[in-house]
């Protein structure tokens, strides 16, 4: 009500007021505005975060996890901050799906450090932690799938446990999306992408990216393992602002 009420004043207010001081106005509304959108955001994850807690721990098959942090050091440092937000709610999702094991490869010494720095209890975060080529690191495993971004992937349909899911640890904010494909090509890797524009169609507005945030992309393959559909599932990750329904 109050910001319909400034708002309201503003435009009545326009033509009376010297140049300078509409752009004082414009911009105490312009924060006034994005206040509102932090309440209503901070609201909406703590009802989330309470209904997490009531459900307690879902029981999904074994899903081997790979996040890849060769590519940390492409990111600027605003692209590691959230980076590392990301990776707090993956653990998140460890600690909620029975099944789910989750390894960091090939972490810098500056990664971890930057971690502990940016995020409370970092170095008590159960991963697995390893370094060196992905397949001598899981050299029990035959099968690998890197997922990308990327439109010329091909959709993943399905899980298996016999199969490790590898994530480009990548907050890429330029859009590019190809980093993931070079990257799966280069160790001859099967690479795929989520399935959005096959069991979604586009809303009349939104941003339309599908370079959704590593955190989603592990919550969407937890759901497939918990035995739910892949159209299910991805409705229930996918943020209304993309776009897709």
């Amino acid at each position: 009500m109050k910001l319909i009420f400034n708002l309201f004043n503003l435009e009545n207010s326009k033509s009376h007021l010297p140049r300078s001081k509409k752009k004082i106005v414009k911009k105490n509304l312009y924060k006034e505005k994005r206040l509102e959108k932090r309440k209503l955001e901070h609201k909406r994850r703590r009802i989330n975060k309470k209904n997490n807690e009531n459900c307690g721990v879902i029981t999904c098959q074994n899903l081997q996890i790979c996040i890849d942090l060769d590519f940390y050091y492409l990111m600027s440092e605003k692209e590691k901050g959230k980076l590392f937000r990301q990776l707090c709610r993956v653990w998140g999702l460890q600690k909620k799906f029975s099944g789910l094991d989750t390894t960091l490869l090939n972490g810098s010494e500056d990664f971890y450090n930057k971690g502990n720095i940016l995020v409370s209890g970092f170095d008590k975060f159960n991963w697995r932690k390893s370094a060196g080529n992905l397949k001598d690191v899981f050299e029990n495993k035959v099968n690998f799938v890197y997922l990308s971004p990327d439109p010329n992937c091909k959709p993943i349909l399905e899980i298996d446990d016999n199969t490790v899911y590898v994530i480009g640890g990548l907050v890429d904010e330029s859009g590019v999306g190809s980093k993931t494909l070079d990257k799966a090509n280069s160790l001859s890797l099967e690479c795929k992408r989520l399935p959005i524009k096959e069991f979604m169609k586009r809303d009349t507005k939104g941003t339309y990216n599908e370079m959704l945030s590593i955190n989603l992309v592990v919550e969407f393959l937890c759901k497939i393992a918990s035995g739910n559909s892949v159209k299910d599932s991805l409705s229930e990750i996918i943020p209304k602002r993309i776009g897709y329904i």
